[in-house]
């Protein structure tokens, strides 16, 4: 599906209440590939120095939303 190096997924990111948007490329829909790319977008928002963290993480459930890599990054 994807050229060697080429990004063909973007996982994106909203704050439900300002409707602030991150978005961070991903090179598959590998649990790994996305579970890089949500950990890159919570180290963003850390350095930005947002007044809040993230309390919630929406998803659709899918595999890639559901691994024991995901859990281990949105419990820390």
């Amino acid at each position: 599906m994807y050229e060697t190096g080429k990004f063909m997924y973007v996982v994106t990111m909203v704050d439900t209440l300002s409707k602030y948007v991150v978005l961070k490329r991903a090179k598959s829909l590998k649990r790994l590939d996305v579970a890089r790319a949500v950990w890159q977008i919570l180290a963003y928002i850390r350095n930005q120095k947002f007044p809040h963290k993230p309390s919630v993480i929406q998803s659709d459930n899918g595999h890639e939303f559901t691994s024991t890599a995901m859990k281990h990054i949105v419990k820390n």
